[in-house]
């Protein structure tokens, strides 16, 4: 039903294991898939479970975009729910083990704008309770889609990025990257250099084999303050210096914030040499 797409990178971010409300279990409660592919499904590799159900079957639903709720800095929600998909239409059957599982597949489409996106998906997970409470758990997926260099069209979102991914090594310690401003009007933007950090819905997650960056200051933006008028871009040059001190795989992140408080990130990516 997949086919198998060997670059694809997932870790989930388990707090406690699972997050609890009343009997209902769940899990992952969280996670971020990076590397996902356009045009064809993809099978995430790890099932959506539930347990102490208290019935037959628990219902998981993504949310629609339009809803408010707390958002996770760079990311924007998913503009499509049909993208995210939970096996039989997102009911999960309890099995013979007293836990109910579902596959979650991504089929996003081939489209030049979607490459370097970063998606917020909120699945609404419930079960049929006889007491007075309705068990539900909202879960919050962050998906990351491939890095594409110089896309044909604009990446989309109010600010784009391209690559969404720079990759550094002891031999290439200089790179760049290009901001889109694709809303109607100018805005300025200010570039940061941030840690990763681990099980977060706030803020990126480090990406797995990586450790995070502990000197900002050894990454060297120009510019860092820019303006960008209503449907441009501009080209930012990215240096790490004291790469010699970097004895480990070793992640940043540049946050890329606007005045209308919309934000997007590139992750920088430091790997040793093989």
């Amino acid at each position: 039903m997949f086919k198998i797409y060997k670059k694809i990178i997932f870790f989930a971010v388990f707090f406690g294991v699972f997050w609890l409300i009343f009997a209902l279990k769940v899990a992952p409660g969280s996670f971020t898939t990076q590397n996902i592919p356009l045009g064809h499904p993809q099978d995430l590799g790890f099932p959506l479970v539930c347990s102490d159900v208290g019935a037959e079957y628990a219902i998981a639903k993504v949310m629609s975009p339009e809803i408010k709720t707390p958002s996770c800095d760079g990311y924007r929600p998913l503009p499509d729910t049909s993208w995210f998909q939970i096996e039989n239409s997102g009911t999960l059957f309890v099995d013979s083990s007293g836990y109910a599982r579902a596959k979650m597949w991504t089929d996003i489409p081939l489209s030049d704008e979607l490459y370097n996106q970063h998606f917020h998906i909120r699945v609404f997970i419930t079960s049929i309770s006889n007491g007075m409470f309705q068990p539900a758990i909202i879960s919050n997926f962050f998906i990351e889609t491939e890095p594409k260099s110089n896309p044909a069209k604009p990446p989309a979102g109010k600010i784009g990025v391209a690559p969404s991914v720079l990759k550094f090594d002891m031999k290439n310690t200089k790179n760049i990257f290009k901001v889109f401003n694709n809303d109607s009007s100018s805005h300025n933007y200010e570039i940061t250099v941030r840690k990763p950090v681990s099980e977060s819905q706030s803020f990126p997650n480090l990406s797995p084999g990586f450790y995070s960056l502990e000197d900002t200051g050894s990454v060297l933006i120009s510019p860092s303050k820019v303006k960008i008028n209503p449907h441009s871009e501009i080209q930012i040059s990215v240096r790490l210096i004291s790469a010699a001190s970097l004895n480990k795989p070793t992640e940043a992140i540049l946050l890329v914030s606007a005045d209308d408080s919309t934000k997007n990130f590139v992750r920088i990516k430091f790997e040793m040499d093989e």
